[in-house]
């Protein structure tokens, strides 16, 4: 299954877990408002586990496919993925309307906007766990 780790639960279970997220969340806040030229604030942030034979469908983090509003996320403006590790096997991330792939490597950070035109979906990891620390961001 998929494993999601809350800012909070972090915090009950691994003070150090929680000032290392907390930093990158901070980060990645500063570059997104920079590269956007946004006024932004962390809206939610969780660390994501996903083992083998685990994808996820095709979404936009801010509106359902229909180009609805998604319930509870309507105010995302930013979303990010920053990877941790790369002892597994596929897991890319996939943007099919704009026909990219990336393969996540640690340390790095993908940055896009959260509406329709940045769906997004992971592929099946076939081997090992791919750990991200998922960021949306919200406007001020």
């Amino acid at each position: 299954s998929t494993g999601y780790y809350s800012k909070s639960a972090l915090l009950e279970s691994d003070v150090f877990a929680y000032g290392i997220f907390n930093e990158i969340c901070e980060r990645v806040l500063e570059l997104a408002e920079k590269v956007f030229d946004l006024s932004l604030e962390l809206d939610q942030a969780t660390v994501i586990k996903v083992i083998p034979g685990n994808t996820t469908e095709e979404h936009a983090d801010s509106q359902n496919l229909d180009g609805t509003p998604k319930t509870g996320c309507s105010n995302f403006r930013i979303s990010a993925v920053a990877y941790l590790n790369d002892d597994f096997t596929g897991g890319d991330l996939v943007f099919p309307t704009m026909e990219h792939r990336y393969k996540p490597i640690p340390g790095d950070c993908v940055i896009f906007p959260s509406h329709l035109q940045y769906s997004h979906y992971v592929d099946s990891v076939f081997s090992g766990e791919r750990i991200s620390l998922a960021m949306w961001f919200s406007g001020v």
